[in-house]
């Protein structure tokens, strides 16, 4: 696995600017990487998990993976209950379906990411009325966050130097557009549009998006 650092090094090794104006850049670089892999993870859906739990009798909310009020999860992919698959509704279904689904019981058919408590749940229903089911969730995750450059990068590395190298010269052209904002345009385009060729083709039930807490970049 390539590390931050060294996909670092790429990014100006393939450029002609001074050891100086490099060296200044780089600490922004890993900045750079981190939002570059949480881009191409969310557009292109290319890290997937999975999150095992039981059910427990009357409890309809299950929590989502990640450190509250942050999310792991990008969109769920599909969850099971037991060897049952769950099919996802929005709120609005819901409220055609049943008089009050938040208190009716049953045999979970469905599931709902919902904000509750500030913590992204996962509402199963009707409301479970056995224990000790398993709740399986497959999804796709955001990558962890790098904080040090001997890091592994966990996404498509080339595209990510695509991004990087985005990055790089529409911060040049900040200071000298007319140096820089061809080559900035230029790593753009290819970005984009490598980053469109990667995305995935699911079926709309198969996954269900749903608003981040915080803005994801861009």
């Amino acid at each position: 696995m390539i590390t931050a650092g060294k996909i670092i090094d790429r990014l100006f090794g393939d450029t002609d600017l001074s050891s100086n104006k490099a060296e200044s850049l780089r600490t922004q670089a890993l900045g750079w990487c981190n939002r570059g892999q949480e881009d191409i993870a969310k557009h292109t859906y290319c890290l997937e998990s999975q999150a095992i739990m039981n059910t427990a009798e009357g409890k309809k909310q299950y929590p989502l993976p990640g450190k509250p009020p942050i999310t792991d999860c990008l969109a769920i992919k599909q969850v099971l209950l037991g060897g049952t698959e769950l099919q996802p509704k929005t709120l609005t279904e819901l409220v055609l379906l049943y008089t009050d689904w938040t208190t009716t019981n049953g045999t979970p058919k469905y599931y709902l990411p919902r904000m509750s408590g500030f913590q992204w749940r996962l509402w199963l229903i009707p409301i479970p009325t056995s224990n000790n089911d398993t709740l399986t969730i497959f999804y796709f995750r955001k990558p962890k966050e790098l904080v040090k450059t001997n890091q592994g990068i966990v996404i498509d590395t080339e595209l990510l130097l695509r991004f990087l190298k985005w990055q790089l010269y529409e911060h040049l052209a900040n200071g000298d557009p007319e140096k820089y904002s061809i080559k900035a345009n230029q790593f753009q385009v290819q970005y984009l549009s490598e980053r469109e060729s990667l995305k995935p083709t699911l079926r709309v039930k198969q996954v269900q998006k749903f608003r981040p807490i915080r803005k994801v970049w861009p």
